[in-house]
């Protein structure tokens, strides 16, 4: 059973979830976007799609592989709209342009015995509401040493007849844009077509298709959103640092890690057995949600991925081994209570955590205007039929690597030189919130030091279950927090596509750490 002061900081946990839950629903906010990215054809779909358009261009899709299929999004235009139009008018202009598609990559199965007609590499972008294709780009990479600087000897209506055979083909269609360039560049034809969307803020934004014609055959099609960039080199450089900053880091606590390593020159095996069994398990399972199916490609991505897991299985170890033995001398206990309890009580931290970061959330909306790009984010994931696999297996991934370092290890090494509790908890939230800063390729959809500004009340409770309940109930609340923020955005991009499939997926994965509860009833965490 838990002491008096647990039992206490449970219930008073409890509580303060329900009151932030209760709370998040106030319209603290006004300025919400409501931009929806979506797909409404399915993978196979847009493949189907794919493979008739290759075909009528007379290149037969079975001689290729598709390595890679999966949505993907034009991001700075989007943060360019975002920043500039009206808000009762972006989610329209989004809607209908060409700032997110299907992204399908196409590679030929005998690289070595291709015909000369046939590219290597195709790259196509589909229109993901009607199918409609918006990208095509052919590599020829046999033909490039053959290559000669020469004028094309097509004439303009033989340009034109095979755009408009292309363009019908592709059904796009072109009629309500205007032909504003066509020039020759060595053997190349290119074309440009505008349409004007609009002007606003003396600021003009047009659509804007390219067609590169060679050979009499077209090389590559492009249709986008033309947009006025400035880059702020500044705050680029600013961005970069902090990338840096983030990378050196955690470089250094990692060297220190191997250093104290060797220093005590022993390694607790048995101890951090379950977390390495727990990555393997996450390692394997993502695993299976690769596509490529070229066996050169599949052999590379087959060695790295070993590489990768033995990098991290002997990262888990040395991590564990220093925060224990650090723990041991200076009162750091990994699990002060029994193994079940702390799983079970991690359900209500993880609501506590929940309703916090969507008050949290909703209280940051003041101040900053909202951005898209949690949903961005989420549409680089892979587009596969049972896609909420990957929620648990990025939660379970994330919440064991983290944890043992960024609470076990920073709690056990702050314990050496600070004696206040709380102000090691602050410290180690700081740090594991720094370390969350946002990529940089996202640092346009909204300021870099955001997502960190929203988790940082999350790692504070984090630390709190820690120094309280242990590692097993850090573990399993980050775990399960994690798996339902995943998959509950993961079901609202794939629009509840095969919602049964993917709703048992999740279910089993939150039923997952009780498993391990009634299976690891002892104290201690080992195998």
């Amino acid at each position: 059973m838990l002491d008096k002061q647990r039992q206490f900081l449970v219930i008073g946990l409890a509580i303060l979830g329900i009151c932030f839950f209760l709370l998040s629903f106030f319209p603290l906010s006004y300025n919400n976007l409501d931009i929806n990215f979506d797909f409404f054809l399915s993978r196979q779909q847009i493949i189907q799609k794919t493979n008739d358009f290759l075909k009528k261009i007379d290149i037969p899709p079975d001689d290729y592989f598709i390595i890679k299929a999966k949505t993907s999004f034009d991001y700075k235009a989007i943060a360019f709209l975002v920043k500039k139009v009206q808000r009762e008018k972006i989610a329209s202009i989004i809607e209908d342009s060409p700032l997110y598609y299907w992204s399908v990559v196409y590679q030929v199965k005998s690289f070595f015995r291709q015909p000369d007609n046939l590219p290597s590499l195709i790259r196509l972008r589909v229109e993901p509401r009607r199918g409609r294709i918006i990208g095509f780009e052919a590599f020829y990479e046999k033909n490039i040493r053959k290559q000669k600087s020469c004028k094309s000897d097509i004439s303009y209506f033989e340009i034109k007849h095979i755009s408009n055979v292309f363009l019908n083909y592709a059904e796009f269609d072109i009629s309500k844009f205007v032909l504003t360039r066509i020039a020759q560049i060595d053997a190349s034809t290119f074309l440009v077509w505008e349409k004007d969307l609009f002007d606003f803020l003396d600021i003009h934004i047009s659509y804007k298709v390219i067609m590169k014609i060679k050979d009499s055959r077209v090389s590559k099609l492009d249709y986008f959103l033309e947009v006025p960039f400035s880059t702020d080199k500044k705050e680029e450089i600013f961005n970069v640092s902090i990338y840096n900053f983030n990378n050196a880091l955690f470089i250094i606590l990692s060297l220190f890690v191997f250093v104290f390593c060797i220093k005590i020159k022993t390694v607790e095996w048995k101890r951090s057995a379950p977390f390495v069994i727990l990555l393997i398990i996450t390692s394997f399972g993502s695993l299976f949600l690769k596509r490529t199916e070229s066996s050169i490609f599949l052999a590379i991505e087959l060695g790295l991925y070993f590489l990768g897991l033995f990098l991290e299985m002997a990262w888990i170890i040395m991590v564990f081994t220093c925060a224990y033995h650090l723990g041991k001398n200076f009162g750091v206990e990994p699990y002060p209570i029994r193994i079940g309890y702390s799983i079970t009580l991690s359900y209500i931290f993880t609501f506590v955590g929940i309703s916090l970061m969507l008050f949290w959330s909703s209280f940051l909306n003041i101040f900053f205007k909202s951005f898209p790009g949690v949903s961005l984010i989420f549409s680089l994931l892979p587009s596969i039929k049972w896609y909420a696999i990957f929620a648990p297996l990025a939660a379970l991934s994330a919440a064991v690597l983290e944890e043992v370092f960024f609470r076990f290890f920073l709690f056990s090494f702050l314990k050496k030189y600070l004696k206040n509790i709380f102000l090691i908890i602050v410290i180690s939230s700081l740090i594991w919130s720094v370390v969350h800063l946002t990529l940089l390729e996202y640092s346009e959809l909204y300021p870099f030091y955001l997502k960190s500004l929203i988790i940082f009340p999350v790692g504070v409770l984090f630390g709190i279950i820690f120094a309280k309940f242990g590692l097993a109930s850090v573990i399993t609340t980050h775990y399960l927090y994690d798996n339902f923020i995943i998959g509950m955005f993961l079901f609202k991009f794939n629009q509840f596509r095969e919602i049964h499939i993917n709703l048992w997926i999740l279910i089993i994965s939150f039923l997952f750490p009780l498993v391990i509860a009634f299976l690891k009833k002892e104290k201690k965490f080992v195998i």
